[in-house]
């Protein structure tokens, strides 16, 4: 009894309860990650992005249904009514991301990149979620997630990233976390995305163990000057899914010269 307490009054034991409580996080982390890639508006459903041109366009899955472009603008017309937002309706100017038309099992909306505007397609019934296989992983490993120094930006700095449309976002980086693996130093450069900090970066085990085009981290802000970067949270990028999806790509600064074994593998369309 007497070594038991004195195990748990050490560090080595705080360090074990750290480590399983990480572990655990990881895990339930996971649990909501899948959850939202097979669900209704996961990325499992897309099965058609339509690119507009200005004026009228016609997409072969909705026939009967008119989208009008006008700059970023949208307006549906159709010959008999149809649901959009759960309301019948025979005309509509779609807000972007937000009106959704419904067509039995299939899903319509409007998104925008860069000076590009599209329709995108979502269908319940997509044989990509179907026939979903999982996701592979690297086993968790406590020592890739890191307590990194954060280094911000005397104010955010505009990045103009590309994507694999072939299109231009403007994204807000505040700042670097600067971390050690290995003995040296190396450093992420993160995009605001609503409350949190959004990782796209490449590592050298893209195009083996990985997706090729990189991967994504969505975690904390920084919290008195440290910026946790946890790689066990490397998850693939939608377009690792779907032909549909309009991933960004990672800039230079964010091309790790090591292999980040850590994370989602990369997972293999039929």
């Amino acid at each position: 009894m007497l070594n038991r307490r004195l195990f748990l009054c050490s560090g080595f034991a705080g360090a074990a309860l750290a480590r399983e409580d990480h572990a655990a996080a990881n895990a339930e982390w996971r649990r909501a990650r899948l959850a939202r890639l097979q669900g209704d508006e996961g990325w499992l459903t897309l099965t058609g992005l339509h690119w507009l041109e200005p004026g009228e366009n016609r997409l072969a899955s909705a026939p009967g249904l008119t989208f009008t472009r006008t700059g970023e603008s949208v307006l549906l017309e159709a010959p008999r009514p149809v649901m959009v937002n759960a309301q019948p309706t025979r005309k509509a100017a779609l807000k972007r991301d937000t009106d959704k038309v419904t067509i039995g099992t299939r899903t319509y909306f409007v998104i925008v990149r860069g000076d590009r505007v599209a329709i995108r397609e979502r269908d319940k019934e997509a044989k990509s979620r179907q026939s979903f296989k999982g996701l592979a992983l690297y086993p968790f490993k406590p020592e890739l997630r890191l307590e990194a120094k954060w280094r911000a930006y005397p104010k955010p700095l505009t990045r103009r990233i590309t994507t694999v449309a072939n299109t231009v976002e403007e994204m807000m980086a505040p700042g670097q976390a600067e971390f050690a693996i290995g003995g040296k130093l190396y450093t992420l450069e993160p995009v605001l995305e609503d409350d949190h900090l959004f990782y796209i970066f490449k590592d050298r085990t893209a195009g083996k163990a990985t997706y090729p085009a990189g991967r994504f981290m969505e975690l904390p802000m920084p919290q008195n000057g440290v910026a946790i970067v946890d790689f066990n949270r490397a998850y693939n990028p939608p377009c690792a899914f779907s032909p549909y999806a309009t991933c960004p790509l990672p800039l230079e600064r964010n091309r790790l010269p090591i292999a980040i074994e850590a994370g989602e593998l990369a997972y293999h369309l039929d």
